[in-house]
């Protein structure tokens, strides 16, 4: 199969991935029914002191309460200052975002072991009932995917091409993914050992 084919077969694969999320990315809307998507709101309304929630999510990694306090923040600036008005737009982001992590597992398999190997992780990938399902909500785990399969595409790449700097730029994106979920934690040690 050609070099062309390869690609336009991703091309399918990712156009397929981000038309089933884009199906379910709004249910429920304008009730937010998943119990982490307000967690994360109502903290970064802490964060301005709009809010108290005690000691509940204190402590918690900062990246993901500041995208949402920003995405608030100009959705609020825009005269949309509802919560269910927040959580659609970071359902969009995670859509996105959950595409880009599609076409890292793509370039990181095609790096490691060709167009098929890419392909059938692509395929695996967007055929998981856990990656479909929370690839849409607004919470942590799409930027999580993200930059733990981007670390993986660096450091697949430091290895296959002999760029060291990509290996530094794997701990770093990996030391990210734990600014976002501190749940990461666990599988970076394994890199340790």
């Amino acid at each position: 199969m050609t070099a062309k084919r390869f690609t336009l077969l991703r091309a399918v694969l990712l156009t397929l991935h981000v038309a089933m999320l884009l199906h379910s990315h709004a249910f429920s809307l304008p009730y937010v029914d998943h119990p982490d998507e307000p967690a994360f709101y109502l903290a970064g309304q802490v964060w301005l002191g709009k809010f108290e929630m005690g000691s509940y999510m204190r402590g918690y990694p900062p990246a993901y309460i500041a995208l949402e306090l920003i995405v608030a923040q100009l959705l609020r600036r825009l005269g949309l200052p509802e919560m269910s008005q927040t959580v659609n737009v970071m359902r969009w982001i995670a859509v996105a975002v959950s595409a880009g992590t599609l076409w890292l597992i793509f370039s990181a398999a095609r790096e490691a072991a060709g167009d098929w190997a890419s392909l059938v992780a692509g395929a695996a990938w967007i055929s998981s009932p856990l990656v479909v399902s929370h690839g849409v909500y607004g919470t942590p785990d799409p930027f999580v995917y993200f930059t733990v399969a981007w670390s993986l595409w660096l450091s697949i790449t430091a290895l296959r091409r002999e760029r060291p700097h990509f290996a530094l730029l794997a701990m770093l994106v990996g030391a990210l993914a734990v600014l976002i979920k501190l749940m990461v934690v666990p599988a970076l040690l394994a890199g340790v050992t």
